[in-house]
């Protein structure tokens, strides 16, 4: 049996619950189940009706469209704890966009579609946050696909790193939140084209140094490789 408090705080993490009455939320995780998913198993699959919400608990998921090969996938993102996924459920009427899977060992809080739109249904205002949700969703995975079109494997790279980075300027250290292999799959490439990748940016002065540790001897200038302009800096201040 799921624990029905840890259940209900998770949900209360997520910004698409936190508007929900407490109540509301431990009806909620009183009637989903804990899921423990391992390498490679499937959480949903695109275009499969959406009958449930995920809750990633613990372990990593990556959510992508399928091809007609595994080398086809096109990788949307990687999410840990806390994310959400199917937010399609709670229309009652909607399907799956994108496929899921896990990466590791995973625990997951599944909660009935028809649970959760019931649960909307008497708390209307919530409505609006997850069509905020969906839609920012859906723009977050149309700018994914481009980018992984647009740009190489390096640049792929260097964009994400420059992202990571706690520095805009002058050297840096970046932790990596994941492993190298999930940072591959993220990236939509192998572990070896990973390192393939990391090897071109030492010409613009980066290096792996330790285990899930990244140095950089110039922000400004993997900034620049990575095709960041002014104003995107500015974005991300």
């Amino acid at each position: 049996m799921p624990n029905t408090a840890a259940s209900a705080e998770l949900l209360a993490q997520s910004r698409l619950f936190v508007r929900l009455p407490p109540a509301e939320r431990e009806a909620l995780a009183r009637m989903a189940e804990v899921r423990h998913l391992e390498t490679g198993d499937p959480l949903c699959a695109q275009g499969a009706p959406a009958d449930a919400l995920f809750v990633v608990r613990e372990g990593y998921v990556k959510t992508f469209i399928p091809g007609r090969s595994r080398k086809d996938e096109q990788a949307i993102d990687i999410v840990g704890p806390g994310a959400v996924i199917g937010e399609t459920s709670a229309t009652g009427v909607g399907e799956y966009p994108v496929s899921a899977v896990a990466l590791d060992s995973v625990t997951a809080l599944v909660v009935p579609g028809e649970a959760l739109n019931a649960a909307l249904a008497r708390n209307y205002e919530v409505v609006l946050s997850l069509m905020g949700s969906l839609s920012g969703g859906l723009r977050g995975l149309l700018s994914q696909v481009t980018e992984l079109k647009m740009k190489s494997t390096a640049e792929r790279l260097a964009m994400f790193l420059v992202q990571l980075s706690p520095e805009e300027e002058g050297a840096a250290r970046i932790p990596l939140p994941y492993s190298k292999r999930v940072v591959a799959e993220k990236l939509g490439m192998t572990p070896e084209t990973l390192s393939r990748s990391l090897a071109k940016l030492g010409s613009v002065g980066v290096s792996s140094c330790g285990r899930d540790l990244i140095c950089v001897d110039d922000m400004e200038a993997l900034a620049e490789y990575a095709g960041f302009w002014p104003e995107d800096e500015e974005e991300r201040a």
